[in-house]
């Protein structure tokens, strides 16, 4: 590792010390082990994220969570944990296997809930499906999800990623948590224009052409923004 002498790379480096001194086993590990593991694993990400790191500085990690993944089974208490690191660890290094991972622990999942062996209300179930909402690109089910779950501030970011500023004010004013400028004006601009659609018949014509040109620019300012940040990057 190219930044062990400094002291970040120091505190990587005990942890994969830690990993192999506390735990050698790579296969069949137990529930405690595997928890172990992403613990550890869990650790090193949150080392190296503010990082720039080369790819090679993840191959460690990218074993341990194929090792944890190999021996989860139906330790279905864990998908959730395991589901959770691999998705911060796919942002920052490649991760081909996740897809196919979630997928059979979903699969996993269903057939133990069909088989009655696991039940709807378990906890950390409701989280890894909650999970896979989002990864599914199923925000609104996401936010009902947590919602569900009493998560609220979780089910807010949700609710602001499917586009429902509306529910993602409510339930940050539920949940006491302080609401971002931006939202609480957005909502408050959504409500006076669905005022407006019923108002606007008595405006004078100058009225409207400032309405117009008002109304206008701020579409050109949010279409060229929203274009901006979702360009695709060249190839």
């Amino acid at each position: 590792m190219q930044r062990q002498t400094d002291g970040v790379g120091a505190q990587a480096l005990h942890v994969l010390i830690e990993r192999y001194q506390a735990l050698p086993q790579h296969a069949n590990l137990s529930a405690a082990q595997i928890e172990t593991l992403l613990n550890l694993a869990r650790r090193y990400l949150e080392i190296v994220e503010p990082l720039d790191m080369a790819q090679t500085a993840y191959v460690y990690l990218h074993h341990w969570l194929e090792e944890a993944f190999a021996s989860l089974h139906q330790q279905t208490a864990l998908y959730y944990r395991w589901a959770l690191i691999a998705q911060a660890f796919a942002a920052l290094a490649a991760y081909s296997e996740m897809d196919e991972h979630l997928w059979d622990l979903e699969n996993r999942m269903n057939l133990l809930l069909e088989q009655g062996k696991r039940k709807l209300d378990d906890a950390n179930l409701a989280k890894f499906r909650a999970l896979l909402m989002a990864y599914n690109d199923d925000a609104q089910g996401a936010s009902l999800a947590w919602e569900q779950l009493g998560e609220i501030t979780m089910a807010a970011d949700y609710a602001r990623e499917a586009g429902d500023m509306e529910r993602a004010y409510n339930l940050l004013r539920q949940s006491k948590t302080a609401i971002p400028e931006e939202l609480a004006v957005a909502v408050k601009a959504m409500r006076l224009l669905q005022q407006l659609e019923q108002k606007h018949h008595a405006l004078r014509n100058e009225e409207r052409r400032v309405l117009l040109e008002q109304l206008a620019a701020l579409h050109t300012l949010i279409t060229t923004e929203f274009a901006e940040e979702n360009e695709e990057p060249a190839t």
